[in-house]
C-alpha cells in the first residue's frame, strides 16, 4: 500500500510538473510573440524622390525612432504594392495598413472625400485647416466618415494650394478655353468651370504627358514643378494659387490599427501631429522663398500672373461648390457649414 501510494504520488507529481512546464512554455512562447515586432506595410503616393519635401523622410525617420521596435513598417511607392487609384481600396481590404496620401484620389467613393480635401479658395493654408479639424469639430466627422469605411483618420492634413504651369502663358478667361491640363480632385472641377479640360493623370506619369503634349499644363502644389522638373516641358509658372487647398496625410486600416497596444497608439499619434505641421511649413518655406525666387534664374521658366477676372471666377466657382456638396448628407453639410463659418471669421468672404 506504501509503494501504491508513493508510486501514485510521483505520478500526480509528473504529471504536475507536466502541466507547469507545458503552462510555463505556453507563456513564454506568448511573451515572445507579444513583444515580436508588428510588421506593416506603408504605401505613399509620391515618388520616392519626393519624399523628402512631402515630408515622407522625416515621417518614416519618427515613426522608427519613437515606435521602430514595436511596429516595423516597410516603405514603398506609388505602385509598388498596388497603382495609387486603388490605394484606398487596397486599404479598406487590409491589403496594406497605412497609405501616404490625399483623399483626392478617392473622392468619388464618398462625399466626405472631397469636403476634406477642400474647395478652390476656401480654405487656404495650414493654420485654417488645423482650426477647423481641432477647434470646430471637422476632425470627429471625418473620423466617423472613416470608420465606416474601415479605416482610421489620424489627423488631417495640409498639402499645398494648387496653382499650375503651361506650356504657354494663361491670363484671363478667353486663355483658359480649352486648355488641356492635368488636374486632380476638385481643383479639376474649378477649371472645368473656367473654361479648361481638365483630366486626371497620376503623378508619375505626367511629365511624359506634358513631354508628349498629351496636355498643356498641370496643376498640383508647386513644389512639383521643380522635383519632377515638369518646368522642362512646361515653363510658365502661374499666380497666385486658385485651386484647391489639398491634403496630404495619413490614413490606417481600421484593423490594423486597433491590434496596436494603447502606448503605441498615443506615441504614433503624437508623431502624426508633427507630420501635420511639418509637411506644410516644409512646402511652404520651398515654394515661396526657393522656387518663385528661382524659377526664371534656374528653371528657365516664368512667372505669369492671372487676371483679376480668373481669380475671381475661380473664387465664386469655389464657394458654389462647397456649398452643393453641403448638400449631399447630414456630415457633409456640418463640414461645409464649418468651412464657410471659418471663412467668414477670417474675412475670406463676407
Amino acid at each position: 500500500m506504501g509503494k501504491s501510494k508513493r508510486f501514485s504520488s510521483v505520478w500526480v507529481y509528473f504529471i504536475l510538473v507536466m502541466f507547469a512546464g507545458s503552462f510555463l512554455f505556453l507563456a513564454s512562447t506568448q511573451a515572445q510573440a507579444q513583444t515580436a515586432p508588428i510588421k506593416w506595410r506603408a504605401q505613399t503616393a509620391w515618388p520616392q524622390s519626393w519624399w523628402g519635401i512631402m515630408g515622407v523622410d522625416y515621417l518614416k525617420k519618427r515613426l522608427d525612432e519613437t515606435v521602430g521596435k514595436d511596429v516595423q513598417i516597410s516603405w514603398h511607392g506609388p505602385g509598388d504594392l498596388v497603382s495609387t487609384a486603388e490605394s484606398f481600396n487596397a486599404l479598406r481590404q487590409g491589403m496594406v495598413e497605412m497609405i501616404n496620401s490625399t483623399s483626392e484620389y478617392w473622392m468619388g467613393s464618398f462625399p466626405e472625400a472631397a469636403l476634406e480635401a477642400g474647395y478652390p479658395m476656401t480654405w487656404r493654408n495650414a493654420e485654417d485647416k488645423y482650426i477647423m479639424l481641432w477647434e470646430m469639430g471637422m476632425l470627429d466627422i471625418l473620423r466617423e466618415v472613416y470608420k465606416e469605411q474601415g479605416v482610421f483618420f489620424p489627423t488631417g492634413g495640409f498639402n499645398m494650394t494648387h496653382n499650375f504651369w503651361a506650356t504657354k502663358p494663361i491670363r484671363t478667361l478667353k486663355d483658359c478655353k480649352g486648355l488641356k491640363i492635368r488636374a486632380p480632385g476638385t481643383t479639376a472641377k474649378v477649371f472645368a468651370a473656367l473654361g479648361m479640360a481638365p483630366v486626371f493623370i497620376p503623378h508619375e506619369e505626367t511629365y511624359m504627358a506634358l513631354k508628349l503634349k498629351t496636355v498643356d499644363a498641370a496643376a498640383t502644389s508647386g513644389t512639383i514643378y521643380v522635383m519632377a522638373k515638369h518646368y522642362e516641358a512646361a515653363p510658365y509658372y502661374h499666380l497666385p494659387k486658385i485651386g484647391s487647398p489639398g491634403n496630404a496625410t495619413n490614413y490606417i486600416n481600421m484593423a490594423a490599427w486597433q491590434k496596436l497596444p494603447a502606448h503605441t497608439k498615443e506615441v504614433m499619434m503624437s508623431v502624426f501631429r508633427e507630420f501635420e505641421w511639418y509637411r506644410p511649413m516644409a512646402g511652404d518655406w520651398y515654394e515661396t522663398q526657393y522656387i518663385t525666387a528661382k524659377i526664371e534664374k534656374d528653371y528657365h521658366g516664368k512667372v505669369v500672373y492671372l487676371a483679376q477676372e480668373v481669380v475671381d471666377a475661380a473664387q465664386a466657382e469655389g464657394l458654389k461648390m462647397l456649398r452643393e456638396a453641403g448638400a449631399k448628407s447630414p456630415r457633409c453639410g456640418k463640414i461645409a457649414k464649418i468651412t464657410e463659418d471659418y471663412m467668414r471669421i477670417v474675412g475670406y468672404i463676407k
